[in-house]
């Protein structure tokens, strides 16, 4: 439920701006291309666009329930809202601990026995969240994934 919550408020942050949305193509195939997934044991991947285009969920299918949620806020430029976001989200874990090497600024942590790990990119205005039962695993795709989000993978 809590994070259910989280997920929520984060979300409802990244669509409330949906005017000022940059322009981007999310595709769950696009950023989790079937090798990257079948390196992780998933066969593919059920995709949500939200209204604005700017929060896809991809919940993979595989081994184990594991879902990524991309999100390209209008907000995503703006580094002291997205620090003080990433911030916000980290403190309400338990058990966070950063990710060297991923992004500008990478986490991983639970809620409610649930892994989180969340992103934010280098070089595009987003941020990823992936909810699993296997953090191990969720803390291998987010690395691979982390790579993948790039300029050109967004670019409508």
């Amino acid at each position: 439920m809590r994070i259910a919550l989280l997920l929520a408020a984060l979300l409802a942050t990244a669509t409330a701006h949906a005017a000022d949305a940059p322009k981007v193509k999310l595709a769950c195939e696009r950023l989790l291309p079937k090798e990257a997934l079948a390196k992780h044991g998933y066969s593919g991947a059920v995709a949500t666009l939200d209204a604005s285009g700017t929060v896809l969920d991809c919940d993979l299918q595989g081994k184990a329930l594991m879902k990524v949620a991309i999100a390209c806020p209008a907000w995503g430029k703006d580094e002291k809202v997205m620090r003080q976001s990433m911030d916000n989200g980290k403190k309400a874990l338990k058990g966070a601990t950063d990710l060297p090497g991923v992004g500008r600024q990478a986490y991983s942590g639970s809620m409610s026995g649930i892994a989180l790990t969340q992103f934010w990119d280098d070089d595009t205005p987003c941020y990823v969240t992936l909810t699993a039962m296997d953090a191990p695993a969720a803390r291998a795709l987010v690395r691979d994934l982390a790579g993948k989000l790039t300029p050109a993978a967004i670019a409508p």
